[in-house]
């Protein structure tokens, strides 16, 4: 979370995906260990829709493999 004069400002994704990153191995180290790529993904993408500063940030869907 990004306070600049008093207002909140939104992360970016990367920045978000550092917070989340860094949170997630210290709090459910046990369960980062065995999630697959996608399921972190989408532990990501759920934790952005719960802040203010991250709820912009929605999971682009790949044409391909609609993932």
């Amino acid at each position: 979370m990004k306070i600049i004069n008093g207002q909140l400002q939104k992360l970016n994704e990367d920045e978000a995906f550092k917070e989340f990153d860094e949170n997630f191995k210290e709090d459910f180290y046990d369960e980062w260990c065995s999630l697959s790529e996608e399921d972190y993904q989408k532990e990501f993408y759920y934790w952005c829709s719960l802040y203010d500063d991250t709820k912009h940030i929605k999971r682009r869907i790949n044409e391909r493999t609609k993932v």
